[in-house]
């Protein structure tokens, strides 16, 4: 049977539990996030067809909620596409980022530990983290957000001070993690 994923971003399984709402916050129901990446998630409840196309996902310890949009339904599945929006009207990036606050561990090619870090904007191409540590790290890291299955390999493009820019390598990432190319 052939594959008719489209996705270019390659998603991680997780099991996090979530709050579904429509934008007005007036109905809410509960899910559990199946699988999830920086443009999108798949979740399943029960009570999938009683929600509206455009959606707010509420994850335990994120201080913010995400706007959605279902794209399909199927049963007690429903696929989500993350609506990032830029607070910056001069943005020039292809994927505007988006201010999150995020826990994260910065690892080594070998998936060592070298530091904590907070995300403190991102996009489905990259992200802006903090870190202390800065100028002992190398240029290619994974980053690891705690509730996901595995690490994401990105390029440190710029640093200054304690902030830098990533860059997430995501084919070079699904080419890593089970050997078969990306179609």
């Amino acid at each position: 049977m052939e594959n008719t994923d489209q996705r270019h971003i390659r998603r991680f399984t997780v099991v996090i539990s979530a709050i579904v709402s429509d934008r007005q916050q007036q109905n809410e129901i509960s899910c559990t996030i199946l699988q999830g990446s920086i443009s999108g998630c798949k979740i399943l409840s029960k009570q999938v067809s009683d929600l509206p196309e455009e959606i707010l996902i509420k994850i335990p310890d994120l201080d913010q909620l995400i706007k959605g949009r279902i794209i399909w339904r199927n049963q007690d599945l429903a696929g989500i596409e993350f609506e990032w929006e830029s607070n910056n009207p001069d943005e020039r990036r292809n994927a505007p980022r988006q201010e999150v606050v995020i826990p994260a561990i910065l690892k080594d090619y070998d998936l060592n530990k070298l530091a904590d870090c907070i995300i403190c904007d991102a996009s489905r191409t990259g992200c802006r983290i903090s870190c202390e540590t800065l100028s002992e790290l190398p240029n290619d890291l994974h980053i690891e957000i705690p509730g996901l299955t595995g690490p994401v390999l990105a390029l440190m493009v710029w640093r200054k001070d304690n902030m830098a820019g990533m860059e997430f390598l995501w084919e070079t990432e699904i080419y890593m993690l089970d050997d078969t190319p990306a179609s």
